[in-house]
């Protein structure tokens, strides 16, 4: 009895103390699962990245009892801690704080590990923290990664020595490790699909915003378009229509759409295009042949009916699945075109009769200058048939002299479009040196010009008569020049007899009035002058001969000339021969008359001469002088003198005009009278 009693009391102390290890694994277990739950709190608690990882490195720093927990990223080889927690410092640990070898880090992704930290014999780790009450013994390296971050790092360091404990927080790390970082993969996963989510909306908004504003452009531009669009459904139905297809048919949209339909029309059927309309159904884009179409009864009101020629296309539109849910039809309408063609073809065969019967040469030549095709007045004034000259460049019948001429022409042609007017000489098939005139206009094709259309016409005979009318007309003019000369001459001889005939008479009368008589011929002989020296032998300069007439009279006539001065005015005026002779006797007779009798006894002065033209070509000329004038009672005698009677004569008779003289502060005398045409 006493033995079992001590069995049974060995048992029961054994028992106790299996249960006292069972409570104390339970209490640690009961730790563990304690701070897994708070961890696991945490990490579903929140959404924010930053707070869950720095909340798990608090709490498993007091619930593991581990000083310093940090977190960081492996950046090749370089640990960057991000967040760091520590229990006996409030301090910010510095960046670069702790140092762990590249290949740790490397091992560390592979096996987390506790490593026992005796600085300085394991310089492959050192903490630079700046607390002297820490120095750790066991270093903790966790590796992990997410898809954004492969090489997260987890520090973990205490000062225990205690292996089981070691083994226990290790199982209990990797275990939070594996949830935190699960934890932030779900959360980046999440973010991702968020983002993906977002933009996919945008995206789909961004898509149904231009499928509308595409719709709204497209029946803008379908409703402005000027070619004729229909739309048809899967069934053939006309389904819209433009404002195109409303103007072409004349009617409203409301008659058809709806209503029409490809496959049961009629005049769909005769045209031929339901073979068309079947094939874009098949998916081909179609473009149908030209074609005139009747619109009547169901596609015209009141199938009033019109022939149109068209030009078409069908287009196939297809759904998401590729499958034809449509078809679009253009049509436009080239009636007008058709109508052009056809006059087009009647005037060409015009043309190529007037082109044939021409009596001048007709040419068509190409952009290089090659002959395309030549009329039979052209084969005969080139003395080439049609056969040999398309074989032909005309540059090899122009004179060789003249190809810098023609070529000149040929640039004008490609600037301006044509040219007229081109004299040049050709030489033909027998070798004569023909003269021709040439028009040409150029053929443009796409806004270049790749032809040109010649027309030839033989100036030979013109060109010899004007050469020999050239030449009779510089013999004329050597023979007027001769004349003029000698009529110059003459004159100058009559002046000298007027003079040794007033010598030898010696009579103060008859020397005035000789004199009087010579200036008049010198005034006569000047205009003669004046011509021989101008290039035109029917006028001459005005105002040149008004100058030298009057300097002359100056010298010959006046008591003084230094007391007198003699002013100009006027323009470089042409004056015919006719009108000359009389201009210059009409002012000898008043200039030698105020240089006689205006000044008497070395009276000072000045006489001055105007001349203006004025629009209707009308001549004016006024002599002014500042002398003594004409008084009252001596102007009736001095308009009945010779030389103010023959002034008279000269201006009506000889001018046409009209003599005005006036006397009140010297003398002044206007002429007027019409300018002829030289």
């Amino acid at each position: 009895m006493p033995a079992k009693s001590n069995r049974e009391q060995r048992d029961l102390l054994s028992d106790i103390k299996v249960l006292e290890q069972e409570n104390q694994l339970l209490m640690e277990r009961s730790e563990e699962i304690t701070l897994l739950q708070s961890v696991g709190d945490i990490l579903y608690a929140s959404s924010d990245e930053d707070k869950i990882i720095m909340e798990t490195l608090e709490r498993v720093s007091i619930f593991l009892n581990i000083p310093f927990c940090a977190y960081g990223v492996n950046e090749g080889g370089v640990l960057r801690l991000t967040k760091v927690y520590t229990v006996f410092s409030d301090e910010p640990i510095k960046e670069g704080s702790v140092h762990i070898a590249p290949e740790i880090l490397e091992d560390a992704s592979k096996t987390a590990q506790f490593l026992t930290y005796n600085y300085p014999t394991k310089p492959e780790i050192h903490f630079d923290l700046g607390v002297g009450e820490f120095s750790p013994v066991n270093i903790g390296v966790f590796g992990t990664s997410t898809l954004d971050t492969p090489a997260i790092i987890f520090v973990f360091a205490d000062d225990s020595d205690d292996e089981v404990l070691l083994r226990n927080r290790l199982d209990i790390i990797r275990a939070i490790k594996y949830k935190v970082s699960t934890r932030l993969e779900n959360l980046r996963l999440r973010n991702k699909l968020q983002a993906l989510n977002a933009n996919l909306e945008a995206r789909i908004d961004q898509r149904t915003a231009d499928f509308h504003e595409s719709e709204a452009r497209f029946r803008m531009i379908m409703h402005q378009s000027p070619q004729v669009i229909e739309l048809y459904n899967h069934d053939g139905l006309q389904i819209e229509v433009n404002n195109a297809y409303e103007k072409l048919w004349g009617f409203d949209a409301a008659t058809t759409v709806n209503s029409f339909n490809l496959f049961t029309s009629k005049e769909v059927k005769e045209t031929g295009l339901l073979n068309y309309v079947n094939r874009a159904y098949a998916g081909e884009v179609v473009t149908v042949p030209e074609y005139q179409f009747d619109p009547t009864g169901e596609t015209e009101a009141q199938g009033a009916g019109r022939v149109r020629w068209l030009s078409t296309k069908i287009y196939p539109l297809r759904g998401f699945a590729g499958n034809v849910k449509n078809i679009v039809i253009t049509h436009e309408d080239i009636t007008d075109r058709k109508i052009s063609e056809d006059r087009l073809r009647e005037n060409e065969g015009r043309y190529r009769g007037l082109f044939e019967t021409s009596i001048d040469g007709i040419c068509t030549l190409d952009s290089t200058g090659g002959y395309v095709d030549v009329n039979p007045a052209a084969e005969k004034l080139l003395g080439y048939t049609k056969a040999e000259l398309i074989k032909m460049d005309v540059r090899e019948i122009v004179h060789p002299e003249d190809l810098s001429k023609s070529s000149k022409y040929i640039e004008k042609l490609n600037t301006d479009g044509f040219y007229e007017g081109y004299e040049g000489r050709i030489i033909s098939k027998s070798g004569e040196t023909r003269n021709i005139e040439v028009s040409s206009i150029a053929i443009h094709k796409n806004g270049e010009v790749v032809g040109s259309h010649d027309i030839l016409r033989d100036v030979t005979e013109r060109v010899y008569a004007e050469a020999k009318i050239a030449a009779n007309l510089t013999e004329k003019e050597i023979l007027l020049q001769e004349i003029q000369h000698r009529t110059k001459n003459n004159m100058m001889v009559i002046i000298a007899l007027l003079n040794m005939q007033a010598r030898e008479l010696d009579n103060p009368v008859l020397d005035e009035a000789f004199r009087l008589t010579q200036d008049r011929i010198y005034a006569m002989s000047l205009v003669y002058d004046q011509l021989q020296k101008s290039s035109d032998f029917a006028a001459i300069d005005l105002k040149h001969y008004i100058v030298t007439l009057t300097q002359k009279l100056h010298v010959s006539q006046a008591p003084n000339p230094s007391r007198l001065k003699l002013s100009v005015e006027c323009e470089a005026i042409l004056i015919s021969l006719t009108q000359a002779v009389p201009v210059g006797i009409i002012l000898n007779e008043i200039i030698s008359n105020a240089l006689q009798h205006g000044f008497p006894e070395g009276r000072q002065g000045q006489i001055a001469i105007s001349v203006e033209l004025d629009t209707s070509q009308q001549l004016r000329i006024i002599v002014d002088d500042d002398g003594v004038g004409i008084s009252p009672s001596q102007m009736e005698g001095a308009k009945k003198s010779l030389g103010l009677r023959l002034v008279d004569i000269l201006v009506v008779d000889q001018l046409s005009g009209q003599h005005t003289l006036e006397s009140k502060e010297g003398t002044r005398h206007t002429l007027e009278f019409e300018l002829q045409k030289t």
